[in-house]
Order: C-alpha cells, then structure tokens, then sequence
C-alpha cells in the first residue's frame, strides 16, 4: 500500500470512530501512536496533551460534555501529503452557533503521531484528495 493510502486509510478508520461517538475509545486508542500529541488553541489558550490513551480519554470527555442536541459532521477529509491528511468538521451547538473546524492528523508507521485542531469561521474549506 503506498504511503499516501495509508495515510488516507488510517485517518479515515479515525474519523469513523470519532463520529460514532464515546463508545469507540478502544478502536481510538489503537489508531493513536503512544506517544501521540493532540494540539488546540481554544480562546487563545494552547492546549496539549500526549500520549495515545490521554488523546482517546480527552475525546471522550469532550463528547460526553456534548448534549443530544449538538450534532458534528464531517465536511470534507483529505490526504494533503505522504504524512499529513485533513479533516474539516461542522458543528451545530444546541443554541444553533455553526462552529467549523480543521483537523491535521500526522502519520506514521500506521498511526496517528500528531492532531493539530483549528476552530474557524468561514465554511470555505480547501479542496483534497478524498479519503
């Protein structure tokens, strides 16, 4: 399998498991290298946490802070390079705000090493290979 459908493999197998929601922490874990970091700037403030299972365990706990009527799509992924895919995301909070997102996942040896997340406000999203 080249590298670039590898990427584009594990990635999605990801997104998968993070749209199925809190129950898919095992498959999570297992896409995440140990050694894992996770990045977001959320109100100015640059959150980090690495390692696999902490990553896994702080999706969790965001989707479980999520009430029913809050909904998260995914717009668009994409392979960008023979390392790096993209996932852009919606969100409708239950008041109605439409939050975007894009998400930068860094592969290798068949894991997830790094996810860079990035809230914006624009819906323009770029176009990419679909995964």
């Amino acid at each position: 399998m080249s590298e670039t459908l590898e990427v584009g493999a594990v990635v999605r197998r990801f997104l998968q498991a993070r749209r199925r929601g809190p129950f898919e922490l095992r498959e999570l874990t297992r896409l995440l290298h140990n050694d894992a970091t996770y990045v977001e700037v959320i109100d100015g403030e640059r959150l980090t946490v690495s390692g696999g299972n902490g990553i896994a365990e702080l999706l969790q706990a965001v989707w479980a802070r999520r009430g029913d009527d809050e909904t998260m799509s995914i717009v668009r992924s994409g392979v960008t390079s023979d390392t790096t895919a993209v996932g852009h995301w919606r969100r409708v909070t239950a008041d109605g705000t439409v939050v975007h997102g894009r998400d930068r996942y860094t592969v290798a040896d068949g894991l997830i090493v790094e996810i860079e997340v990035e809230e914006f406000a624009s819906a323009a999203v770029p176009t990419y290979v679909r995964i």
